[in-house]
């Protein structure tokens, strides 16, 4: 009952502004978010329509109406509000997070794909999970040049280590893991990198030795067989398929 009466309360003092500002975009962005509070989303979608049309540059206003697009299926038409905001305000983490999702959807091809995410990490460096999914991505497509450019920044996000050491993703290449042969080259006890064949110089794969069957060990220059995957603080070693 408190919180009906509250949005009565809200729903009045919105109608007062309207009347005295019936032009506001601001304002009707307001009265759709209460519109959206009490489930009348056709009022909300007719508010925020006019709040855009009223000033194009109003990101909130763009931000609610595509998340209603999205509920309802339509992501093209979110796609294509973010797309058209970002016009406005290009540093929007919103809009450009919101365009990334719809993106995700869509069946654009990869050199879209490649620059939605270049252009969202551009605003959200920070973002360990984005970061290491473009990098699984770039080498999906053999592009071990521009991955490799973005592990050497994923290793600088400003990120806690439970971020990081969580957010794994595995690397695919046509709908399977990607498997590889290397070298394997120590660094501590327990711990060394697989030098990948064909990879560029300073990309190995971080090998941590509890991956090798009880009582197994594994020298210096050994071959290997792996599957890699990529976490916050670089490429490693996911499976160990075989040891020469």
């Amino acid at each position: 009952e408190q919180r009906v009466a509250i949005l009565e309360e809200a729903e009045a003092d919105i109608g007062d502004a309207t009347r005295y500002y019936p032009s506001n975009s601001e304002i009707d962005t307001l009265a759709a978010k209460l519109q959206m509070a009490l489930q009348q989303i056709p009022q909300a979608k007719q508010l925020l329509e006019r709040s855009i049309r009223l000033d194009g540059a109003n990101t909130r206003a763009r931000i609610l109406r595509a998340k209603i697009h999205l509920a309802e299926g339509e992501i093209q038409e979110a796609f294509d509000l973010a797309e058209k905001g970002l016009v406005y305000s290009s540093n929007s983490f919103g809009l450009a997070r919101l365009r990334l999702e719809c993106a995700r959807k869509l069946d654009f091809d990869w050199r879209t794909n490649r620059q939605i995410f270049q252009d969202y990490l551009q605003i959200a460096e920070n973002d360990v999970p984005v970061r290491v999914e473009f990098i699984c991505r770039l080498m999906e497509e053999s592009d071990l040049k521009s991955a490799k450019r973005q592990l050497d920044i994923l290793r600088r996000c400003d990120a806690s280590y439970p971020t990081k050491i969580k957010c794994v993703q595995q690397i695919q290449k046509n709908g399977k893991s990607l498997v590889m042969e290397g070298s394997y080259h120590s660094v501590r006890f327990g711990r060394g990198y697989v030098h990948v064949d064909g990879f560029p110089e300073h990309m190995g794969a971080y090998l941590d030795l509890k991956l090798l069957p009880r009582g197994a060990t594994l020298g210096d220059g050994r071959r290997v067989t792996v599957e890699l995957a990529v976490n916050g603080f670089g490429l490693r070693v996911s499976k160990l398929i075989h040891a020469a």
